[in-house]
């Protein structure tokens, strides 16, 4: 790690032996709060199981008291020998509570879930983070919305423990860096986004693993969205709290979007009532179109971070939202009806049960379309040779997707990892390192 002055504990939920004879082997300190009472809690700060319980209860036994800069990481993420010196001097801002950096995989080569996943990262690790950053920066001593912060991301982060104290702790919630952001920002302290890939961790390799997380992920973003920022944000503007309920939505719109779709699709080939666009004259209009879409992309795509590598037709990522648009209303419904869930950690290898979680969702929508189909030939109301190639696509991709739910995917593997201990990890600086 980083020649910086600095200690590197392991917060260990388990108590584990072996990870204790492998940090005295590594010269790592060791914690955990398996036998201490206090800092088990069914909620709130110090909730059992969870990761900002871990982190909550070892500030509370030593990082508020012996440190001033920390850094957390996953298990899965390993940083650069470098990370400690390309975040510590912006601390000497007095303003700066904590610096984010961007994150990356480094399995993304083991399936095309992976892959998917990751080529949904490119553009907010890239484009998003630093225009929120930017705009922060502009002004920073009025920084009017926390939009204007980039936002903290939960599998690496760095902060001043001043700063984490004052908006007590990690926050106590599955979005606990969106939250944590929020908090930041209510409280008047700035974020800095570091456009460096400084750290690569794991992505999900199978469906199990990739839907579980963004299912989870969609019930806490939008139960902080739709819960929870109201309440924080009735003394800013009628603007600000627009633009946060529309930046709520955009999370959900190429899902409505989907949903939508469908019954428009199965209504035209009912009827055959088919708007214009879908004619074969339009055809040539239409690929201008898409020609000119797809070359605001690549030049968009030429501020990612990684460009050389990361540019090009995102089709997996295309491919994996049609997989997990079901579970971003179930993650509304969650939420609407305050139905709550227990922490679930996201498995980042391949899942060993039999479950498919593509199942029933792609036998209804293809039973959907495939029956509005059959009524329309069998009535003759489809005239449109657009409307077959539609409704084959749909049941295609739908049947695709359930047999790919019974694909088994490789396990990832990475040297990195040899040795590296399975529980949660904190990075933590000293003050004088941060003047090196």
């Amino acid at each position: 790690m980083d020649t910086l002055p600095h200690d590197t504990w392991v917060l260990d939920e388990g108590d584990d032996h072996q990870v204790k004879v492998l940090c005295s082997t590594l010269g790592a300190r060791h914690f955990s709060r398996k036998k201490l009472p206090c800092y088990h809690t069914a909620h709130g700060t110090f909730r059992s199981h969870s990761k900002h319980g871990n982190y909550n209860a070892w500030l509370a036994a030593v990082g508020f008291d012996e440190y001033d800069i920390i850094a957390a990481f996953d298990p899965d993420h390993v940083p650069e020998p470098t990370f400690l010196s390309n975040v510590l001097g912006y601390f000497a801002d007095p303003q700066v509570g904590y610096v984010q950096v961007a994150q990356a995989y480094y399995n993304q080569q083991v399936s095309f879930i992976a892959r998917g996943a990751a080529e949904e990262t490119y553009g907010f690790y890239s484009i998003m983070q630093m225009a929120s950053y930017g705009m922060g920066s502009a002004n920073p001593h009025r920084i009017s919305d926390y939009h204007q912060m980039p936002q903290l991301i939960g599998s690496h982060n760095t902060h001043r423990v001043t700063a984490l104290r004052q908006i007590g702790g990690f926050a106590a919630h599955d979005a606990d860096d969106l939250l944590a952001t929020l908090l930041y920002w209510a409280h008047g302290w700035r974020g800095v986004y570091v456009p460096h890939i400084l750290a690569r961790g794991l992505s999900p390799v199978d469906w199990q693993g990739y839907l579980t997380q963004q299912y989870r992920w969609a019930r806490s973003i939008l139960d902080v969205k739709l819960r929870m920022y109201p309440q924080m944000s009735r003394h800013v503007s009628l603007k600000t709290r627009v633009t946060s309920l529309v930046h709520g939505l955009h999370y959900l719109h190429k899902s409505l979007i989907t949903l939508t779709t469908l019954p428009l699709i199965a209504s035209m080939l009912i009827t055959g009532t088919v708007p214009k666009v879908f004619s074969v004259a339009m055809l040539p209009q239409l690929s201008v179109l898409l020609t000119v879409f797809f070359l605001r992309e690549l030049y968009r795509q030429r501020f990612l971070l990684d460009w050389r590598k990361e540019w090009g037709l995102h089709w997996r990522a295309g491919l994996l939202y049609l997989a997990k648009w079901p579970y971003m209303f179930l993650a509304l419904y969650d939420v609407i009806s305050r139905r709550e869930s227990p922490y679930v950690i996201t498995k980042k290898v391949k899942d060993t049960s039999e479950k498919n979680m593509l199942l029933w969702t792609n036998i209804l929508i293809a039973t959907f379309i495939g029956t509005a189909w059959g009524i329309g030939i069998l009535y003759g109301t489809i005239t449109n040779s657009v409307l077959h190639i539609c409704a084959l696509t749909i049941v295609l991709v739908s049947l695709a997707l359930i047999a790919s739910g019974y694909w088994r995917f490789p396990k990832p593997y990475d040297k990195r990892l040899r040795g590296k201990s399975t529980a949660s990890a904190m990075l933590c600086s000293e003050e004088h390192a941060t003047t090196n």
